[in-house]
């Protein structure tokens, strides 16, 4: 059902401060604007003709001379809401008095909604900015100072009567277009001017037929005035209606037909008037027999005009404009003459970053966009023609948003170009130098305000040195936070791969996994079918690569069973699908004399590459077990995307990855003689994401894991090291190519020695960000998971220490020249840089706490400014997207949650610091202890699900854990400083909040969500009869004689009346509401039955397409509504109510005939309806027998008891008494 009260309520709530309008208010309000639609074309031209008229404008504005003064729509705009507003308040108060309503008013009232939206996305998508892209016309009659597309879009509607139909509108575009090709904004535009242009129609007839209204309210009161005295002769009646008259000049000629219809009423007293307002109808040039048809004619025909705008505004929001820009697009048909059709078969995100190119080079250099299309079309045919080795060269993309662009432009780029390509090139040395000096200056800083602060020399140098890894931390934040200000976000070009894979793109996704008993198994088999539900395609094959768990011996008892049940489960997939895509490759342990144990060789790293080689060279390695009767397609796979055993693959996003790695603006070139890639990207890497999940399952993963869940409307977020460099990081969830992966890591890499291999990988491999992708993962539940994993990931950065200078070890560990490119160097670093950022500053302010007590107010202050820096980036990014036109509530309310995230988050890093610090030395010392002495245990390594269970989240378990923060801050309590931690308590902060760690950790464990609050006695009442009145909409709508199919909606005001048709969210809401109307106990088991069966029976009854239900169907006759279409959205809503009816009916055979609460909804009825029936009584007293003994009766009983029952309450229906409050139908 649709509603109006939102609507009313945004109206109507200052009333007292703005008191309604009368309609003579809403003609001076009228008075005010401008017409921009002067006049309306009667005639309908068909396609031919449009045509015509669209060439012949096309001609027109060509000669007219530059426009000198635009006109501003918006503004004109504002004075069409508060119009159409004013009118909608007026209409909705005259409906709830029930007063008469002029003719049209219901199509306002009705769908007031979609009127109200337009104008949103009219400002939301017009942005001043936007609007000074276009092209105005010049003198001119009509349109003056008007964008040319606004009225080439009045143009066409008028001569349509403002019915809105794409394939004509393209005609008459495309016609336009022969001569004065629309630009790029312009035609992207034409739907926010079709808006604007229905709209001002829109009001030009409310401004009409508020006129119309007004002089009807004159003649009433007119004929009120003069027919009040029933003795007043006819002369007297004459005279005082030409007296009233007069006094109104432009009574004529709407007022005049009203009169001259009302004075036919009062007989032969009023003939002189009607002779005389006939005689000056006549005067006026109307004749009096034709002209009330007339006036009615035009009523009717405005009434038909307002229908025709409110359905042409349906159909701008329902339609593809994306795909019709396409149709229109002179730029887009001369790209897709690139002879290679790499740009036909991109994506249309792909195909509009070419597009968006051409206008913006157009727009920096004062070309025409048909030149620079036509430049970059021709540029990429050459080099097929020439067949030029690299096959991005055959792709306009490559001219317009690649490195080719130096070739579009020739001599053309400007000294700023010249000098942007000079930075870009030298990008990593200016980045560098600027972190330098940043840094340096914020340590000089901090020298000049703590050099005569009585502190020894030693001390005070070591402060200083030790401050520049801390200071390095802020400055890189703050040239990372302003380069998202000034450089552009780059989204990865790609294949659209929508609808299927290509045969030359097959590839593998791969599951990671270790067995270790039975319930392991069964996840990991269940979360593949997940993936392959999401992301079914003939071209993707679906396995798990499994090692067994770590073992002192070879073979375990439990291996072969183990394996069996991994077997049986891939059959049992395989079997329950047409494609069979399933394999398994499960691996044998192998003696690891470094671990001292049986494990999987070289682990997960390992694993890919032995997996690599089956693919490549079909050598098995260390598999024992390769099973899959597809098996045999692994050798042609291109690429594989490769999973975690908790990572998410959301629905598509494998075939868009897949597009992506396959696009040949991203393929990698390997360089034999260097032995590694120089060009593209053989990774591709997603954006990095929490699932939602995870992310709440307590107050700790709410706090660290930051936005989580999968966006909808997922946008590109800026990544520095992509958006920058041009080269993302590899974080080992994505996808690869196969061939360039395995070479550019070949012989690269000695046994035993990465633990953390995925940003190795990626350094020799290449990667680019897709970071309008995400592959959400699981996230640590409490601190102590959180803490072992980022100890774990602490010690793989430092056995990459070796790879950081100019030699590095190979396979055979001999050293030799590191071709790992400075920018790699730098990441390696930086990641080791990162691990001591809080050894650093806890050892700072212990020195400060025990040796320089005068320093620690100042680094105080640094610790609480470095870890409270997220908070304000978060609040100044906020206010950036407000001040682009985002939602004020919408942004409001995503800053107050995002900044609960991070004050908690910033408490909680406070109270942790010293540990982190503790255990960071910790991982540091025992790594390069390994590296340089022992060289063993390199490869430990333990699963986070495992480390979950072992840590349990108890004050017992973060006691014994974090007890090296609580001595730390005991220490610092009883130091020389103490004394001044009493002066200046907030001093005092940071090593209270290491005392408390451990209750804070084991308190940030809790569940983010307790379950829901009972509801009081009174609130489920409440709810309860609410429950109750929204059932009397579907008991009264859901009968027989629509064939159980719910109506959508009812009308309620200004009459009342049912919208005889449905959807297939509609019939699935009616079953799930009819269940839980037996639930409640508003209808019986027999009820609830009689009901699905027939709305089921009906179901198999309606027309389909390929075995899918149409989304609209007439309730009477079950016909499906034109035009026919199938909604992914409904039917899925469909889907998971058939879900829900399927496991209520399974429960049916084990439900009571009459359930206790359908007799206390019966006996309720009894007590409210005891008047209608004198049975009622007698009735009641069975069913309080009924439920006082819960005596069983016969089945026969039952059912001619709740068959008299159901009689009642059709009697009640009938008799329309609605049980506490009236029912509207």
């Amino acid at each position: 059902m649709l509603f109006r009260l939102p609507y009313i309520k945004k109206f109507t709530k200052n009333k007292k401060e703005q008191p309604l309008p009368a309609f003579s208010d809403l003609k001076s309000l009228s008075s005010q604007t401008k017409q921009l639609i002067k006049e309306k074309q009667t005639e309908l031209l068909n396609i031919e003709q449009l045509a015509s008229l669209a060439e012949s404008l096309s001609e027109k504005h060509q000669q007219l001379p530059p426009c000198k003064k635009p006109l501003n729509l918006l503004k004109y705009l504002a004075q069409t809401e508060k119009i159409i507003n004013t009118t909608y308040r007026l209409l909705t108060e005259l409906t709830i008095k029930g007063e008469l309503l002029p003719p049209g008013s219901e199509w306002l009232l009705d769908n007031y909604h979609i009127i109200y939206s337009q104008f949103q996305t009219i400002k939301a998508d017009l942005s001043p900015a936007y609007y000074k892209k276009l092209s105005f016309l010049g003198k001119d009659n009509t349109f003056e100072g008007c964008p040319k597309i606004f009225a080439l879009a009045v143009s066409f509607l008028q001569q349509r009567d403002f019915v809105l139909n794409l394939n004509f509108l393209t005609a008459f575009l495309n016609a336009y277009q022969k001569k004065q090709p629309l630009t790029i904004a312009e035609l992207w535009a034409f739907p926010i001017m079709l808006r604007i242009a229905l709209l001002e129609q829109l009001k030009e007839l409310i401004i009409k037929t508020v006129s119309i209204e007004d002089k009807r309210l004159i003649a009433e009161k007119i004929l009120e005035d003069i027919f009040s005295d029933p003795e007043k002769p006819s002369t007297k009646i004459l005279s005082e209606i030409i007296e009233d008259i007069n006094k109104n000049p432009d009574f004529f000629p709407w007022g005049a037909a009203y009169l001259l219809k009302k004075l036919a009423y009062y007989g032969r007293k009023a003939n002189l008037a009607l002779a005389w307002l006939e005689e000056k109808l006549r005067e006026e040039g109307y004749e009096p027999e034709l002209y009330l048809q007339e006036s009615q004619a035009v009523q009717a025909s405005n009434q038909l005009t307002i229908g025709n705008i409110i359905t042409s505004l349906r159909l701008i929001d329902s339609s593809d404009w994306s795909e019709w820009f396409e149709q229109v697009s002179t730029v887009e048909k001369i790209l897709r003459k690139e002879k290679s059709g790499i740009y036909k078969h991109s994506s249309f995100s792909t195909r509009d970053l070419c597009r968006q190119a051409v206008e913006k080079i157009s727009r920096k250099y004062n070309i025409s966009e048909i030149t620079i299309a036509e430049k970059a079309k021709d540029l990429a045919n050459q080099a097929y023609i020439k067949n030029a080795p690299k096959e991005k060269e055959h792709h306009v993309g490559f001219y317009l948003i690649d490195k080719g662009i130096n070739q579009l432009l020739s001599n053309k780029l400007s000294a700023l170009d010249k000098f942007k390509n000079i930075t870009k090139k030298y990008s990593f040395n200016i980045f560098l130098t600027n972190l330098i000096l940043l840094t340096l200056c914020l340590t000089a800083t901090f020298a000049y305000f703590t050099f005569s602060k009585n502190v020894s020399t030693p001390i005070y140098i070591t402060l200083l040195i030790l401050s520049l890894i801390p200071f390095s931390e802020i400055s890189l934040f703050i040239i990372q936070w302003i380069s998202s200000f000034f450089i552009e976000t780059k989204i990865a070009p790609r294949y659209d791969y929508s609808k299927n894979i290509p045969e030359d793109a097959k590839t593998a996704v791969i599951v990671h996994a270790v067995f270790d008993k039975a319930s392991t198994i069964y996840k990991v088999f269940e979360r593949l079918q997940v993936h392959f539900v999401g992301n079914q395609d003939k071209n993707l094959l679906f396995g798990v690569l499994a090692d067994f768990s770590d073992s002192p011996t070879e073979q375990n008892a439990e291996d072969k069973k183990l394996e069996n049940l991994a077997l049986q489960l891939l059959n049992k997939l395989n079997s329950q699908t047409q494609e069979k895509p399933f394999f398994l490759m499960l691996r044998k342990r192998v003696f690891n004399p470094s671990e001292k144990k049986y494990l999987g060789w070289e682990r997960k790293r390992g694993k890919i590459e032995e997996f690599n080689r089956f693919i490549l060279k079909k050598e098995k390695g260390t598999f024992k077990t390769i099973a899959g009767e597809r098996i045999k397609e692994l050798h042609n796979c291109k690429f594989v995307i490769t999973l975690d055993f908790d990572t998410d693959l959301p629905y598509g996003s494998a075939k868009e990855l897949i597009g992506i790695a396959n696009h040949p603006l991203n393929e990698p070139f390997f360089d034999n003689s260097k032995k590694k890639i120089i060009e593209g990207a053989s990774i591709i890497q997603p954006r990095p994401a929490v699932s939602l999940e995870s992310a709440v399952s307590t107050y700790f993963s709410w706090a660290f894991s930051g936005p989580s869940g999968l966006d909808p409307y997922t946008k590109k977020v800026f990544d520095f090291y992509q958006d920058v460099f041009d080269e993302g990081s590899y974080l080992g969830k994505g996808i690869y190519r196969v061939k360039p992966f395995y070479q550019s890591l070949e012989g690269k890499i000695p046994e035993n020695a990465l633990l953390s291999h995925d940003l190795f990988e990626g350094l020799f491999a290449r990667v680019r960000l897709a970071s309008d992708i995400e592959l959400p993962d699981q996230f640590p539940s409490h601190y102590a998971t959180y803490a072992a994993r980022e100890e774990r990931w602490i010690r793989g950065d430092w056995q990459l220490l070796p790879w950081t200078g100019s030699k590095a070890p190979n396979k055979e560990r001999k050293l030799e020249k590191n071709i790992i490119h400075p920018l790699g160097k730098w990441k390696l670093i930086d990641n080791l840089r990162r691990s001591l950022v809080a050894p650093s500053l806890v050892i700072m302010s212990l020195a400060s706490f025990f040796l320089a007590p005068s320093l620690l107010p100042i680094i105080t202050s640094i610790i609480i400014i470095l870890l409270f820096l997220p908070i304000l980036s978060l609040t100044v990014n906020k206010i950036k997207q407000l001040l682009k036109g985002g939602s004020f509530l919408g942004t409001l309310l995503a800053l107050s949650l995002e900044l609960k995230q991070n004050i908690l988050k910033f408490i909680l890093r406070l109270s942790f610091l010293a540990y982190e610090a503790f255990y960071s030395l910790k991982a540091i010392f025992v790594t390069l202890f390994r590296l340089y002495i022992t060289k063993k245990h390199l490869l430990q390594w333990q699963r986070q699900d495992l480390t979950e269970r072992r840590l349990k989240n108890s004050l017992i378990t973060y006691t014994t854990l974090l007890l090296p923060s609580v001595l730390i801050a005991i220490l610092t309590f009883s130091s020389p400083a103490s004394t001044l931690l009493l002066k200046e308590p907030w001093l005092a902060s940071i090593p209270v909040l290491w005392l408390l760690s451990p209750i804070l950790a084991y308190l940030s464990g809790k569940p983010y969500f307790k379950g829901p609050t009972p509801l009081q006695k009174k609130e489920e009442e409440f709810l309860k009869e609410i429950a109750r009145e929204t059932w009397y909409y579907f008991d009264d709508l859901m009968q027989p004689t629509r064939k159980y199919l719910i109506p959508d909606n009812i009308q309620e005001v200004p009459e009342l009346r049912i919208a005889e048709r449905t959807s297939t969210t509609n019939i699935g809401l009616s079953l799930t509401s009819v269940i839980a109307a037996y639930e409640f106990g508003f209808t019986s088991l027999f009820g609830m039955i009689n009901r699905v069966k027939g709305a089921i029976n009906t179901l198999t009854t309606l027309e389909r397409h390929r075995g899918h239900f149409y989304n609209w169907y007439e309730t009477t006759t079950g016909r499906p509504l034109h035009p026919k279409y199938i909604s992914t959205v409904d039917s899925g809503n469909f889907a998971a109510t058939l879900l829900v009816l399927h496991n209520t009916l399974l429960e049916v055979p084990y439900s009571s005939f009459f359930e206790d609460s359908y007799i206390k909804y019966l006996i309720t009825l009894c007590e409210e309806n005891k008047y209608l029936d004198p049975n009622l009584d007698k009735f009641k007293e069975k069913l309080q027998n009924i439920e006082a003994t819960l005596i069983p009766f016969s089945c026969e009983g039952v059912c001619s008891l709740i068959k008299y029952a159901e009689e009642l309450l059709q009697e009640i229906n009938k008799d329309k008494l609605h049980y506490k409050k009236n029912r509207l139908y």
